[in-house]
Order: C-alpha cells, then structure tokens, then sequence
C-alpha cells in the first residue's frame, strides 16, 4: 500500500544536472551525507531529493528543516 512506502523530502526539480549539483551541496552542506541526498532524472526534470526515512513524520521534520533553510520548494514524495 501507499502508506507503507518510503517517504522521500523532493527538494528541488532543475532543468540542468549542474543546477541540481549545486543544490545537492548545499544540502550536503547542512549536514546530510552524500549517500542520503541523491539526483534523479524524472520527465525531463533533475529532481535533487533526500532520504528516504522511514516514515512520514522524519520525512516532513526534514522537509520543515529544508524550507527554514531556503529550500522553499521542497515537497514530500512516495515511492
């Protein structure tokens, strides 16, 4: 079911793999490892994303985190 995948903080979607790099190390930058935040092309878009947490709560703390932090944008996706 839905509720049982995890929950992912989508934190930007670029047009340029080089845009969505520099959003990655910023978020690297606050903390997050290399490994937690990754870049993934999806309908022509370069989705910077991190996680994925184990459940929504951790999801939407961090996401509540990004936005305090300039990322504005952010959005919690499942899949």
């Amino acid at each position: 079911s839905a509720s049982s995948l995890p929950a992912i903080p989508c934190i930007a979607a670029l047009s340029s793999r080089h845009q969505a790099e520099g959003v990655r190390q910023r978020v690297i930058a606050l903390g997050f490892t290399g490994q937690q935040v990754t870049i993934t092309p999806a309908a022509g878009k370069f989705r910077v994303r991190v996680g994925p947490f184990p459940d929504g709560e951790s999801a939407h703390r961090v996401m509540a985190r990004l936005h305090g932090e300039g990322f504005a944008g952010a959005f919690v996706v499942k899949d």
